[in-house]
């Protein structure tokens, strides 16, 4: 009955969900009609990639490839660079990094040659080093992110800036440097929630969690885990909503409290097969063969163990 609940309201939300971004996306297509002037045009259609990259990155991509093709015919340096940057965004979200990190190099030299835009050029190092971290390569996905982070020490750019302090938090967290960790998500968090940037509070808060989860405080991190799992749900941010959720089935399953585990899995799994969040979805049966086996049912561990390796 509970997992039936989930997944009606998680239905009714994605509908509503893709209502609200097509009105937005409607609104900027009929701009786009609107408009004669190229470069306003080539920065519409940027906005539309961003508008599809989280539901449907193939659209996005679309869209950013469209739009460098006519910067290129325009000879418009600035506006290839910031057009090969969302062709990079686009295949992270398809998950396919080498193509992503190719754009996003091509899209580094750009900007160099244009030499102007210095934020562009932090915000392209800052998803460089996502990509290697996203590849377990942490110490070079800290080369990149300190390459950004001199950069904003010569401007002011506090949305990437909370950005980027989180993500050297997960590399370093990775690297098994917690208290550093830490540090570095609880300053993003100070200047995420001074500039409103609340996209990054929701990860600074996971990844909060994920530290004291380390730490084996389960009450404090589902705390944290719960508190970005509620802003997640109002904000309908289902990628993240799967992560919340495996981090609370794990903290679950540590507690033994197994049958709340289950539940929670569960939905993650749910979640998984309606969006294909394939990531996620490896995670999910990962941690559901580990509380099978902690739980002592070997059998249903041994399927989803063939299911993970599959």
């Amino acid at each position: 009955m509970h997992s039936f609940k989930f997944i009606l309201l998680f239905l009714m939300l994605l509908a509503a969900t893709i209502v609200s971004a097509q009105d937005h996306i409607d609104s900027l297509t009929e701009a786009l009609s609107r408009s004669a002037k190229k470069p306003e045009q080539m920065q519409i259609m940027l906005q539309i990639a961003d508008e599809y990259r989280i539901n449907d990155p193939s659209e996005a991509l679309r869209y950013s490839k469209w739009t460098y093709e006519l910067a290129v015919e325009a000879e418009d340096i600035q506006l290839q660079a910031l057009a090969a940057n969302s062709i990079g965004a686009s295949y992270h979200y398809l998950e396919d990094l080498t193509r992503s990190s190719k754009h996003y190099f091509k899209a580094l030299e750009l900007v160099e040659i244009h030499g102007e835009d210095q934020a562009l050029k932090a915000r392209i190092l800052n998803n460089l080093g996502w990509n290697f971290q996203k590849q377990d390569a942490y110490e070079t996905a800290l080369e990149y992110y300190r390459k950004s982070w001199n950069i904003l020490q010569e401007i002011s750019y506090p949305e990437l800036l909370g950005l980027l302090t989180n993500n050297m938090g997960v590399s370093l967290r990775n690297l098994g440097r917690t208290d550093e960790a830490l540090e570095m998500f609880t300053k993003s968090l100070e200047i995420n929630q001074q500039k409103g940037n609340f996209n990054t509070v929701l990860y600074n808060l996971n990844n909060i969690g994920l530290i004291y989860q380390g730490k084996e405080q389960h009450d404090l991190a589902n705390v944290y885990f719960s508190k970005a799992l509620a802003i997640n749900y109002s904000r309908k941010n289902y990628m993240e909503i799967a992560n919340n959720l495996n981090n609370l089935g794990v903290s679950y399953m540590e507690m033994e409290q197994w049958k709340r585990a289950l539940d929670t899995l569960n939905r993650v799994s749910v979640l998984c097969d309606t969006l294909e969040l394939k990531g996620a979805k490896v995670n999910v049966l990962g941690n559901m063969q580990r509380l099978h086996e902690k739980s002592g049912d070997f059998k249903q561990s041994l399927v989803y163990y063939k299911d993970y390796i599959n």
